[in-house]
Order: C-alpha cells, then sequence, then structure tokens
C-alpha cells in the first residue's frame, strides 16, 4: 500500500516563487495542469456561479444652460420736462460693497437738478434703520456720490 504524503511544487510567478500542496499517489502534476478556481471560492457540485449583471448603462450627458440674467424691468422714462407745478422722483442707487447696493428717492427741486429732498433709511441690521429726510440734499457736494440716478416719474407738486 502506498503511502499519501503531499508533496510540494514550486510555482514560479514572475513576482515570487508560491509553493502548492498537492496530495498525490506515486507522481506529481505540475500546477498549470490543475483546473483553478479563479473567484477564489469552493465549487459547488458542477454548477458555477452566475454571470456577473451587465454594467448600467452610461447617464445621459448634462447639458449645461449659459447664464443668463434676469430679464428686468424697462426702465422709466418719464418726459425731460415736466409740467408746471410738478416735481420729478428718481431713485438714487448707491454702491453699497461689500454688502448689497443700497437706495433713496429724490425729488429734484425745479430750479436745480442736483438739488432736492432725499428720503432714505440709514443703518443696519444689528442696530435697526432711521428713516431720514434730508432737504436742501445737493448731490455734486455730498460725500455720498450714488452711482446711479433713474428718473421715475413726474409728480404734482400742487398749488402754492
Amino acid at each position: 500500500m502506498t503511502s499519501q504524503t503531499p508533496s510540494h511544487i514550486p510555482i514560479e510567478n514572475k513576482e515570487s516563487m508560491i509553493l502548492s500542496e498537492c496530495i498525490e499517489i506515486g507522481h506529481s502534476t505540475p500546477l498549470k495542469d490543475i483546473p483553478q478556481n479563479t473567484n477564489h471560492s469552493p465549487n459547488v457540485g458542477t454548477g458555477s456561479a452566475p454571470p456577473p449583471s451587465p454594467p448600467p448603462p452610461p447617464l445621459p450627458p448634462i447639458f449645461f444652460k449659459p447664464f443668463t440674467p434676469a430679464k428686468l424691468p424697462p426702465t422709466p422714462s418719464p418726459p425731460t420736462l415736466g409740467s408746471p407745478n410738478t416735481f420729478l422722483i428718481e431713485l438714487l442707487i448707491y454702491n453699497g460693497h461689500p454688502y448689497k447696493d443700497h437706495w433713496a428717492y429724490f425729488i429734484r427741486s425745479p430750479s436745480h437738478i442736483s438739488i432736492g429732498v432725499r428720503l432714505h433709511a440709514t443703518g443696519d441690521v444689528r442696530n435697526g434703520f432711521r428713516f431720514e429726510i434730508q432737504q436742501e440734499h445737493n448731490l455734486y457736494t455730498t460725500e455720498d456720490i450714488p452711482t446711479k440716478r433713474i428718473p421715475l416719474q413726474w409728480v404734482d407738486g400742487g398749488k402754492h
């Protein structure tokens, strides 16, 4: 009776040498002739693992819309000269950097286009706001010059 003793078969790999154990009766078989289980799980019966599912379909391409600024309403364009006893109301816009711009209303004097009454709120969110009405406000001599003046509408000033 022949005893079964494990024989060590050297397997040469490009990286290292691996010893594989085979139990054979009377002879040794090279490892390349032994069927290999590549998924490293034991084969159960004669069936094999189901094939892997196909990869998901590619995602549809993403098309980015180019940036378009919001449509602003048209700027009012009142006539340059108003009727007698009327005053032009303007919107003054000030640069509020680094915060948002701030604005005020300006009622222009009929005798001079840069002098009038300014209505605006001063302050900030933390300390609160205060509504101010400044008469005889001169837009050319103040240190707070508006970055934009938008004429809005002529209003009736009443009769004197």
